[in-house]
């Protein structure tokens, strides 16, 4: 299902990000690995098997940041990626009473509007060269149940579900899912 295929990898510098990289290398995929930290997504594509894999300094939530490495993905692989998982999150976790406004935005900030920025910017990409693809966002179980100190993370990977279930209706006319 891999062999051949480009991936790109948000948060591939450690946890799920970096151990999605693993196993898609494994299966054949060349793997572009993006995270903010240059050090760990460097190690990541270190240790991937297999040739072509690249890394990539990202900050997901700023749209300068995500058209510049994009631009420069689509460059250097002639063609943008066709298998994409958007694994870059971060919590910052407190009870709501004493949460920040910046704790709070920062979370949305990452895991929803860097979710959608790439989504975006890549789904651009493939339906201009008229190409298939698969979008892969990651979730959590508390978008559905909520847990104790995090209603800002809860919150958002339920909207990260939700923007999911959008974009598939939106994208499965293109070949996109």
């Amino acid at each position: 299902m891999l062999p051949g295929k480009l991936a790109f990898v948000t948060g591939a510098g450690g946890g799920i990000g970096r151990a999605i990289c693993r196993v898609m290398a494994r299966e054949g995929a060349t793997v572009v690995a993006a995270d903010l930290n240059i050090n760990n997504v460097q190690t990541t594509v270190e240790e991937l098997t297999g040739e072509g894999h690249k890394s990539y300094q990202l900050d997901v939530s700023n749209a300068e940041s995500v058209t510049s490495v994009l631009k420069q993905v689509f460059t250097d692989y002639s063609g943008p990626p066709t298998v994409v998982v958007n694994a870059a999150g971060i919590t910052r976790d407190n009870f709501m009473l004493k949460m920040s406004e910046q704790d709070f935005d920062s979370v949305f900030n990452v895991n929803v509007k860097g979710t959608f920025l790439i989504t975006q910017t890549i789904c651009k990409e493939l339906v201009e060269k008229n190409l298939p693809g698969s979008i892969v966002n990651i979730g959590s179980i508390v978008a559905q149940r909520g847990n104790i100190g995090q209603c800002n993370y809860s919150a958002s990977k339920a909207a990260v579900e939700v923007f999911s279930k959008t974009i598939a209706l939106e994208m499965a006319k293109f070949v996109i899912f």
